[in-house]
């Protein structure tokens, strides 16, 4: 699963994965707009907060039940198959230069998809611009189930509209409703 956000992140983020249970069935990606020597101390702050397993994520973890990995910043995210594992791969903001957001949203819910060939979930939660929009596009193309956060709640409805009115969004829900949303995808 992979979830996107930037502005107004950091505190959606932690209200969507506070309602996750401890025994969610599938590993989560996070990528959010923060500089390098942001992600980790605010990876350890949500672990301390959550029921599930977050810690930023360090090239070849593995995404699996129960974890949840913050993409680090500074850098790109990508996933990629490695038999029946997906593996979280990091690469040089310079290797991706049309990517403007670092870590790139698009770039990380666009490898994710390909990596699980469409069958998972990709939410959109506050943020400005528009990073966010392709990989889910590409997410949907493939069969995935998407999520974006309304507007009411969020700080900037910049990149979940984006989702909403490029007909990518499956459902459009309030933050309150999003982790207990999520939490339904137990199978």
């Amino acid at each position: 699963m992979g979830i996107g956000a930037s502005t107004g992140g950091p505190v959606a983020l932690q209200e969507v994965l506070s309602r996750i249970p401890v025994n969610f069935p599938h590993g989560i990606i996070v990528g959010i707009h923060m500089p390098k020597a942001f992600t980790g101390p605010y990876a350890d702050r949500l672990n301390a907060k959550c029921s599930m397993n977050i810690r930023e994520a360090v090239d070849g973890d593995v995404l699996k039940p129960g974890l949840a990995l913050i993409a680090p910043g500074g850098m790109h995210t990508t996933l990629v198959r490695h038999g029946a594992s997906v593996l979280v791969k990091t690469v040089p903001a310079s290797a991706y230069p049309q990517y403007v957001y670092i870590p790139s949203v698009d770039l990380m819910m666009s490898s994710l998809a390909e990596a699980t060939n469409g069958s998972m979930l990709g939410v959109i939660l506050t943020g400005m611009g528009n990073d966010g929009f392709k990989g889910m596009q590409l997410l949907k193309s493939k069969g995935g189930l998407t999520i974006a956060q309304d507007e009411t709640t969020s700080t900037i409805y910049g990149m979940p509209r984006a989702c909403v009115e490029g007909g990518v969004a499956d459902e459009v829900l309030p933050l309150g409703q999003i982790g207990f949303e999520i939490s339904k995808f137990m199978g």
